[in-house]
């Protein structure tokens, strides 16, 4: 289980996801708008 914490100044907001792998994190004017998984492997 991968748990993946962003803080900023105003909230906290937490995303498990169920096994490791790569991540990319889009961030837009300092927020958060999309994380996927770069190494292939389907979320369930």
């Amino acid at each position: 289980m991968v748990k993946i914490i962003i803080t900023d100044q105003q909230q906290s907001k937490e995303y498990q996801l169920p096994s490791y792998g790569s991540l990319t994190v889009t961030t837009q004017n300092n927020k958060v708008v999309f994380i996927e998984r770069t190494d292939k492997t389907k979320l369930v």
